[in-house]
């Protein structure tokens, strides 16, 4: 891991913030003060006057002060909002455009991602590497993470990575090989979970979340493709460089078409809508503000990527050491062929 792909918990958590607001103020004090009257006979007349008077006044003072605290509350504090929330306009990263679903608070999940990544283990169709299927959750619902014994896997493999990460292209780069082999022969499952936190870095294009949700609406239309396609995302030849705006809509089409042997309509519609974009950046904030599900160490946070673990312990080597790698595998008991 670098710095440079480390991201700020702080950032990704964006905990609001609500100001301080203004209390309500008591009702002032009655300013009118008993008078020498003139005449001992109307003095109790003017004091029931004055009292009314200031009473009055009192109310017309606290119904203002209440409706301005009120309204002042309102626009400054907006609520709580739970850690899977939607990016708010505030929010330091840069957003997506706004579609039915940001617009109205909604996080739309896709399906297969139940566990808040795509799970793949084998198959003797395809690729030899199949995604494990689930519904999509209702709207707003919060991860639901699976070890590998609810799985039906001997093993857990966990990914977090960012599409525009290169230490995390690297590690593909070294390593995707070995992830099929465990996989196909070693009785793992592989469960990837892609981040958006290096939108910063895109200049405003969001080039994370639109990497990442472009995977979410394949695997969600097309699962059988999805491997196919996050290994085209991640590879260092297609992967943008750092501090740009990445790859457009339509070069991102362009490439899972030609890497998947061409996208299906809900697949393409997906992606050139950014459907899931909102979920990946919701998903994004619920992994940094929780402890990473299934750690050896309960206290576990992810803190830069690529962060791999397997049944819950986190590989500490090189991420481009392909040797290294194996060994690790094979010192948690996972079988490679």
């Amino acid at each position: 891991m670098s710095e440079t792909s480390a991201p700020d918990p702080q950032g990704s958590q964006n905990p609001l913030d609500p100001r301080d607001a203004e209390r309500l103020s008591a009702p002032p004090a009655n300013p009118f003060a008993d008078a020498e009257a003139a005449g001992r006979g109307d003095r109790g007349q003017k004091r029931v006057m004055i009292w009314i008077a200031a009473a009055l006044v009192a109310l017309l003072f606290t119904g203002l002060m209440v409706w301005y605290v009120s309204a002042k509350l309102g626009s400054d504090a907006g609520g709580d909002r739970p850690a899977a929330a939607p990016l708010e306009e505030d929010d330091s990263r840069a957003e997506a455009p706004g579609g039915d679903s940001s617009e109205s608070g909604a996080v739309e999940w896709p399906a297969n991602m139940v566990t808040g990544g795509v799970l793949f283990s084998g198959d003797d169709e395809g690729d030899g590497i199949g995604v494990i299927a689930s519904q999509a959750p209702e709207d707003n619902a919060l991860p639901v993470p699976l070890d590998a014994s609810e799985i039906g896997a001997q093993h857990h493999i966990r990914v977090y990575l960012d599409y525009r990460c290169p230490f995390c292209a690297r590690f593909e780069d070294a390593n995707a090989d070995t992830l099929e082999q465990a996989v196909q022969g070693g009785g793992a499952v592989l469960e990837l979970h892609p981040l958006t936190f290096l939108d910063r870095v895109s200049q405003g294009s969001y080039y994370s979340s639109r990497a990442a949700g472009a995977l979410a609406c394949v695997a969600d239309a097309q699962p059988e493709v999805a491997w196919r396609a996050h290994s085209a995302l991640i590879d260092p030849d297609f992967q943008p460089a750092e501090n740009g705006p990445g790859h457009d809509n339509a070069a991102i089409l362009d490439e899972l078409d030609r890497a998947t042997g061409g996208l299906n309509g809900d697949a393409s519609s997906c992606i050139e809508q950014e459907r899931f974009v909102p979920f990946t950046q919701a998903l994004n904030d619920w992994v940094f503000a929780n402890p990473v599900p299934g750690a050896v160490d309960p206290e576990l946070m992810v803190t830069g990527t690529p962060l791999v673990l397997v049944d819950g312990v986190p590989y500490p080597g090189d991420p481009g050491d392909s040797a290294s790698f194996r060994a690790f595998l094979e010192q948690q008991g996972v079988e490679l062929g």
